[in-house]
């Protein structure tokens, strides 16, 4: 029996977002998608037919309950939302974007009849490290957990490597060229691009747990 499903992608303004937005249109087996945006991201729907089945809505996400409708009737999430380097160095916006926002994104997903929700975390995600950033991460996957989505897959990718992405001062560009050069076995690093195709690969194929994890290398030997 070949699957079809109906898709929601949140955080798809984003460096994995607009791959897994690629991935998805490229999918014959994705009939339906839905974008969730802060805001707009332009889509070749004139020239390309196979963006014809992605819907925008723009949306509040401080307000989520108020756009419970949009995520009722799809089978899987996407979910790429987090906050850009540039401004995690404000600790309650990142909690905000990278736990709330997830979180009640996820409860709005279940109640919509979402049987599997997919989320990127971090490599080293702990929600008893002392760490803040790694600990927030952890803390979303626990509570995430508590969801009890029918199928749960956690995406913890190291450093990711963006092709295309313009830096926002000289220190990540540089630690992006020497991670793309130094880490030639991709143990701590990944490109989006590959992320994004094994997110949408295991989408189809068949569960293995109610929780399944997926660490920085083993997403690079799928995305092969």
């Amino acid at each position: 029996m070949i699957y079809t499903f109906s898709a929601i992608v949140l955080g798809a303004t984003g460096q994995v977002g607009k791959e897994i937005v690629k991935e998805l249109a490229n999918n014959d087996r994705i009939l339906k998608v839905t974008l969730l945006l802060r805001r707009p991201l332009e889509l070749p729907y004139s020239t390309d037919s196979k963006y014809a089945k992605f819907t925008q809505h723009v949306i509040d996400f401080d307000q989520l309950p108020e756009y419970k409708d949009l995520f009722i009737d799809h089978d899987v999430v996407f979910c790429a939302l987090g906050t850009h380097s540039t401004y995690a160095s404000d600790r309650n916006l990142f909690y905000k974007v990278d736990h709330h926002f997830v979180l009640d994104s996820a409860r709005l997903a279940k109640d919509g009849g979402c049987h599997h929700f997919i989320v990127i975390t971090m490599k080293g995600a702990n929600p008893h490290s002392r760490l803040f950033y790694y600990k927030v991460k952890g803390e979303v996957e626990e509570d995430l957990k508590a969801v009890r989505f029918y199928r749960l897959s956690i995406f913890r990718p190291g450093f990711l490597l963006c092709p295309h992405r313009k830096y926002a001062g000289w220190l990540e560009s540089v630690s992006h060229f020497a991670m793309k050069r130094l880490d030639i076995w991709r143990n701590a690093s990944i490109e989006t691009k590959e992320i994004a195709k094994v997110m949408v690969q295991q989408c189809f194929a068949p569960k293995q747990n109610d929780v399944e994890v997926y660490e920085n290398k083993m997403i690079h030997s799928l995305a092969k």
